[in-house]
């Protein structure tokens, strides 16, 4: 459980790691740039110390990993739902209470996982469809 005073601090740190494209958008011309990335973790690790003074480099990559993660997550039962053809009451609604604070990675991620209307295409398109959007994502991550 967080409690109130981690909270608050994790929104605010969760601002400044806004503000560091670098440390979240892989295209962001200083995302390979490790001497800036080490600089912008330690910033956050600065802020971080207030709530945890043993907190350590690892500390805080691992605690927004987690953010970051569980985020994403709720963004895909949110899209999920949205496609189930359920009408607009069903729509999945996080509860997660930083969810907000990290909509801006939501225009970073894509899945591998086309959300289509199943009604739409048939199963050999849909197949197809997936199996070259993930070829298209991974030579692009091998670049």
């Amino acid at each position: 459980m967080v409690t109130k005073q981690e909270k608050e601090l994790l929104i605010n740190i969760l601002e400044i790691y806004k503000e560091m494209p670098y440390l979240w958008n892989k295209n962001d011309p200083n995302y390979k740039n490790k001497t800036m990335r080490y600089e912008g973790f330690r910033v956050l690790l600065e802020m971080y110390k207030n709530f945890d003074p043993e907190a350590t480099m690892k500390t805080i990559k691992k605690r927004i990993e987690n953010m970051r993660s569980t985020y994403l997550k709720e963004v895909k039962k949110v899209n999920a739902s949205k496609h189930t053809g359920a009408g607009s009451q069903d729509i999945y609604v996080p509860s997660l209470w930083y969810f907000d604070n990290l909509s801006f990675l939501e225009s970073t991620t894509e899945s591998c996982r086309p959300l289509l209307d199943t009604m739409e295409k048939d199963h050999n398109e849909v197949s197809q469809n997936l199996l070259s959007k993930c070829h298209l994502l991974i030579i692009l991550n091998l670049k």
